[in-house]
């Protein structure tokens, strides 16, 4: 009985360990949110058009319409890379945390 609860304790900790490292999902378009789950890993490439200030957080908007949250500098009118993830809030709207961004020459 021992063995079998250590092999099953072994397996979903190794589960759990590939599912933190699993690859992120390119998105290119806000209808490829629809099908994620919140705290997804998401990567977003494109060129922001428009930038909102929100109290402490900026708003980025990429010329997809796809809009990344993120408490960054302005990288108006330039080429990003963001690694984000889906949180949904309020409630029915998913949104994308950015975690890390880079903008290209």
């Amino acid at each position: 009985m021992k063995n079998l609860s250590l092999i099953i304790t072994i397996l979903g900790i190794l589960v759990l360990f590939l599912l933190f490292y699993l690859p992120p999902i390119p998105i290119t378009s806000p209808e490829n949110l629809t099908n994620l789950t919140t705290n997804q890993k998401v990567i977003i490439n494109g060129q922001v058009i428009q930038e909102k200030l929100v109290k402490n957080a900026r708003i980025l908007i990429l010329e997809n319409d796809l809009q990344l949250t993120c408490d960054c500098q302005s990288y108006l009118k330039k080429n990003i890379t963001a690694l984000g993830k889906i949180n949904e809030f309020p409630v029915g709207k998913k949104t994308i945390i950015v975690l890390t961004i880079k903008h290209h020459a």
